[in-house]
C-alpha cells in the first residue's frame, strides 16, 4: 500500500509541476499583453498630443487665413477706389484735351 501511495503522492507532484509551469506561462503571456497595452496607451497619449497640437496650429492658421483675407478684401476695395478715381481722372482729361482744342481752332 505505501507504494501506491508513493506513486500517488509522485504523480500529484507531476501534475502540481505542470499546473505550475501553465500557470507561469499564463502568468507571463498575460505580462506580456499587459506590456503591450500600455504600449497602445502611450502611442494614444502621443497621438492625442500630436492631435492637440494639430488643432491648435489649424485655429491660428485659420486665424491668420481671416486676417489675410480681411487685408485683400480692404486691398480690392481701395483698387476699386482707385479704378474709379482714374477712370474719372481720364475723362476729365479727355474732356479738357476737347477744350483746348476747341479753343486753339477758335483763335
Amino acid at each position: 500500500m505505501s507504494e501506491e501511495l508513493k506513486q500517488i503522492n509522485e504523480q500529484l507532484k507531476q501534475m502540481q509541476e505542470h499546473t505550475n509551469n501553465r500557470f507561469d506561462k499564463v502568468e507571463n503571456t498575460l505580462s506580456d499583453m499587459n506590456n503591450r497595452f500600455d504600449k497602445i496607451e502611450n502611442a494614444l497619449s502621443d497621438m492625442k498630443t500630436e492631435q492637440n497640437q494639430l488643432k491648435q496650429t489649424l485655429l491660428e492658421t485659420n486665424k491668420i487665413v481671416k486676417q489675410n483675407s480681411e487685408s485683400i478684401n480692404k486691398l480690392a476695395d481701395s483698387q476699386l477706389r482707385q479704378d474709379k478715381i482714374l477712370e474719372s481722372l481720364a475723362t476729365r482729361s479727355l474732356k479738357q484735351e476737347t477744350e483746348i482744342r476747341d479753343m486753339k481752332r477758335i483763335k
